[in-house]
């Protein structure tokens, strides 16, 4: 399946300022339109805000349901409780064939103090001590994407992830439960600068691919865009190497789907059973260790 992955590079700084978001969704149109040229299936947008007021959503999808292609982005979702009170989620959304919203994800781990305060139901205090209020809601399960593909060639099956939830192997294993295509993580990473904390997060992509034998497709704003294969091998990374993985551009990949490998390794099946019941014969090692260095009471000769 033909995916385009847009790297817009919006600096951390105005990613999310409301007064930039007109230019920032410039740089989207303009890579979104470079990127149609290619023939993708899909476009995918990384994790952040480009200014998809109505207008220019409208915009957007018009565009590309014109040429029959999906779209996957991400933007704040809004729920409305009984009582009135707003609940607000980091998720990220995928449009159908008639341009309007199919589906929708909902971040599950969410990073303190950048989109959540620990502890602020009993130290309300602590809101005013981050710029970003109440936060984030946490999403409550996993989502799938299906997207119907053309000329009768099947469904895609994909599974996203929204910025640093790789890191929890225990919570990607649930995304492969039931067996899905790749999974699609959509992070930001501008927090970074040009760091190697953007290498650090690849090698979690890497290890949750190899553990549930699955691709997973990295659509960064700014860091890594590329794609890992089940077998934990990086493939094609937009800017190759150095200083232009960087920079903005789109990257065109081929993704292998329908082999239905995925979910099918002992880890996937059992979690971490195997390392649990490691610790434990660890444990017992050091015990029977320290227990068999005793030191015997030094008997005292007088003399």
């Amino acid at each position: 399946m033909r995916l385009a992955l847009i790297q817009p590079a919006i600096p951390q700084t105005v990613l999310w300022d409301e007064d930039a978001w007109g230019e920032s969704f410039g740089v989207m149109d303009r890579l979104t339109r470079a990127a149609l040229v290619t023939g993708p299936e899909m476009v995918i947008w990384p994790e952040g805000s480009f200014g998809l007021v109505r207008t220019n959503f409208e915009a957007m999808s018009g565009l590309l349901l014109g040429q029959g292609v999906g779209w996957i982005f991400c933007e704040t979702d809004f729920e409305i409780g009984d009582g009135g009170g707003r609940k607000s989620y980091n998720a990220a959304f995928m449009t159908g064939a008639d341009g309007r919203v199919t589906e929708v994800y909902r971040k599950r781990r969410l990073v303190p103090f950048g989109e959540f305060v620990p502890l602020v139901r009993w130290l309300p205090f602590m809101r005013y001590l981050t710029p970003i209020g109440d936060g984030f809601t946490a999403g409550d399960g996993v989502v799938r994407f299906e997207w119907e593909r053309r000329d009768g060639l099947g469904r895609v099956r994909m599974s996203p992830i929204i910025c640093f939830e790789d890191v929890f192997p225990h919570g990607i294993r649930e995304h492969t439960v039931g067996g899905v295509d790749f999974l699609l993580e959509l992070t930001n990473n501008a927090w970074f600068g040009e760091s190697g904390a953007h290498w650090q997060h690849l090698a979690n992509a890497v290890l949750r691919a190899v553990e549930n034998q699955v691709a997973v497709v990295r659509c960064t704003n700014n860091g890594v865009t590329c794609w890992v294969d089940e077998l934990g091998a990086v493939r094609e990374v937009l800017g190759e190497g150095g200083a232009r993985v960087y920079r903005e551009g789109f990257l065109t990949v081929g993704i292998p789907v329908g082999q239905g490998r995925a979910g099918s390794t002992w880890y996937a099946k059992n979690g971490d059973v195997f390392g649990w019941v490691c610790g434990v014969i660890g444990l017992g090692w050091v015990l029977r260790g320290w227990r068999g260095k005793a030191v015997p009471m030094q008997e005292t000769v007088v003399r």
